[in-house]
């Protein structure tokens, strides 16, 4: 079974296509899409969308795992949500969803920061990456963010163990 994952910003996309054989999850695609800055959010997930369906990254899935904005509080939370950037993650989550749910055999599954990897610092999800998959290297931080939610959803799916 493949998985697409997606790690959405306003300004790009880390998605992983991931895959589950004997229990066993192995990466088979990451990147990062980085839609032109000057399009609207509905014209950026029409790009992403199209991007995803240029890598042939649809047509295998069965499921789509998403991260959803939540404000998240500090100095970086307080300054999006004061310029918009939470609400229009919002409205890319949703508007990439409408898009994507009909490609895909099963639901959409979204889970927020807080809950797949709470406080824990980039370099954290680099060390566990390189402890499950000791050759794979992310294409960009949000690429790694995208496959380590694709493992935390595998385990809360039972999916693998640990």
């Amino acid at each position: 079974m493949n998985f697409l994952i997606l790690d959405p910003s306003v300004n790009n996309i880390g998605f992983a296509i991931l895959t589950i054989t004997n229990g066993k999850p192995a990466v088979l695609k990451d990147g990062t899409i980085y839609p032109d800055s000057e399009l609207s959010i509905q014209q950026k997930a029409e790009y992403v969308f199209a991007s995803l369906q240029k890598f042939n990254s649809l047509r295998d899935c069965y499921q789509t795992i998403m991260e959803y904005p939540t404000f998240m509080g500090g100095t970086k939370g307080l300054i999006a949500a004061q310029k918009g950037y939470t609400i229009d993650l919002g409205v890319m989550v949703g508007y990439l969803s409408g898009l994507l749910a009909p490609q895909m055999p099963d639901d959409v599954f979204y889970y927020t920061p807080m809950q797949w990897k709470g406080t824990k610092p980039k370099s954290a999800t680099i060390a566990h990456l390189k402890r499950m998959f000791p050759s794979f290297r992310p294409h960009s931080e949000h690429s790694a963010d995208a496959v380590d939610l694709g493992l935390y959803h595998f385990r809360k799916m039972k999916y693998i163990k640990g």
